[in-house]
């Protein structure tokens, strides 16, 4: 989903300064309920938003304008 934004963000110029996408990385997942895993890997809801949020403590770090110098 992540590459999606992006790639449409892209065709609609809308000019990202930063991204972040999250996955599952590679190597073996290990053995657990699915909260444990999403958990582990920083793809649950809390990770996520957290992730999120780093990124509007100053928006203008986000998304470029078009008045930008």
């Amino acid at each position: 989903v992540g590459s999606r934004l992006l790639a449409a963000c892209a065709e609609n110029g809308v000019a990202l300064k930063n991204a972040k996408t999250l996955d599952l990385g590679n190597g073996i997942v290990a053995h657990g309920s699915v909260e444990e895993l999403l958990k582990q890997k920083g793809l649950d809801a809390e990770s996520i938003a957290n992730v999120a949020m780093s990124f509007f403590k100053n928006p203008a770090d986000v998304i470029s304008g078009e008045n930008d110098g």
